[in-house]
């Protein structure tokens, strides 16, 4: 991909009111964002739904240096860049017209990306994330992609059972490709870009704000060919995601729960407004396209089994007790998100396991040797 072509790719993606949908319209009329930043304004109003004050708009954009700053920006942050007409960008997306042209992304991505997105609340219950484990797990192990947004609660832990299972995880973010939100995921972040991708809309250095999530729910929702709402409430951002699954006619899972419980009022009412009710797993299954399979080296399991202070303190206290996440914040009177953000790195190297009641065991040495060394064909 020539460079020129992507500053004008870029230049296109930044005018502001544009949006994909008008990207797409100029780009299906015009041919290349070179062109379209060479036309007259007169030449701009040929394409429908633009008129004169449109025009007006992305005639009086026409200036690269953004684009150079972007460009020169990802060169620096090692954060790469797919277009509409290359070989890496995901065929899905160029089916619907209000898909972005353009993507900044971290790891590997794949013309034929497409996967299951599971999504739901951030304070989520056992029960939900459960249904997202047991899910994300049997998805991973049938080279099917589990597409996320790396949000708290059940983006996290659908993220963490995929990679445990060694299979490929997208992670769908509201910032830039360079920034981890919440912070606490750096870790998991590193892990699913080195397994996985990171994918945004958002140029380099763009923070996660409220208004940038809608967009990337929408995205979740482009990507995945079906879609598991494991936990929401009435007001959850995952009924977002859902709604555009539902305008693309994409099958919607929901598991059912007691109408009494508030943390699945959301997913009771999209069971409710036509949404299959979700019962296993092989509900999820679509056709295999197993992008990656990553063999893990005993040299790298012996590195990721290499704990820090925190960890160690953990695993001390969980060794002769199963305890719960609050009983440990008590115990060791640490900061309770780096205490979580741990216990999920313990869970993604196979040194810790949930058990009934929310509580955790050390996995044994035989348990984990068993799962390091199941390679799924």
């Amino acid at each position: 991909m020539k460079d020129e072509h992507l500053l004008y790719c870029i230049w296109l993606s930044e005018i502001k009111g544009v949006g994909p949908v008008f990207s797409r319209r100029l780009l299906n009329y015009f041919n290349a964002p070179e062109i379209i930043f060479n036309l007259p304004e007169e030449e701009l109003k040929k394409v429908n739904g633009i008129g004169t004050q449109f025009a007006k708009t992305i005639y009086n954009s026409k200036n690269l240096t953004v684009s150079k700053r972007i460009l020169q920006d990802c060169i620096e942050k090692n954060i790469k860049i797919t277009i509409y007409d290359d070989d890496k960008f995901p065929e899905i997306l160029n089916r619907y017209e209000d898909s972005p042209t353009l993507l900044y992304y971290k790891g590997e991505i794949f013309k034929d990306l497409k996967g299951v997105g599971i999504v739901g609340a951030r304070r989520c219950t056992e029960y939900g994330k459960s249904i997202a484990v047991e899910a994300s797990s049997f998805l991973a192990t049938n080279g099917i992609p589990v597409i996320s947004g790396m949000a708290k609660g059940i983006d996290s832990y659908a993220h963490t059972a995929c990679l445990k299972s060694e299979g490929y995880t997208a992670a769908v973010l509201a910032s830039g490709a360079d920034i981890c939100y919440p912070k606490e995921h750096i870790e998991l972040m590193k892990k699913i870009i080195k397994s996985g991708v990171v994918i945004s809309e958002y140029p380099p250095g763009t923070p996660a704000k409220q208004v940038h999530f809608p967009k990337r729910n929408k995205l979740i929702s482009v990507l995945s060919e079906k879609l598991l709402v494991a936990e929401a409430g009435e007001k959850s951002g995952s009924l977002i995601t859902a709604s555009y699954a539902k305008e693309k006619k994409k099958p919607i899972f929901a598991p059912p729960n007691n109408i009494f419980i508030k943390e699945f009022i959301g997913t009771n009412k999209l069971i409710s407004e036509g949404a299959s009710i979700y019962l296993n797993p092989e509900q999820l299954l679509i056709h295999s396209i197993d992008l990656r399979k990553h063999s893990t080296t005993l040299e790298e399991k012996s590195q990721n089994n290499v704990h820090n202070e925190l960890e160690e303190k953990i695993l001390k206290l969980i060794e002769n007790n199963n305890l719960t996440i609050d009983e440990i914040i008590e115990l060791l009177k640490a900061d309770k998100k780096e205490i979580i953000n741990t216990m999920l790195n313990l869970e993604l190297d196979d040194s810790l396991q949930i058990v009934g009641g929310g509580r955790y065991e050390i996995v044994s040495d035989a348990a984990r040797s068993l799962h390091n060394g199941t390679k799924y064909q």
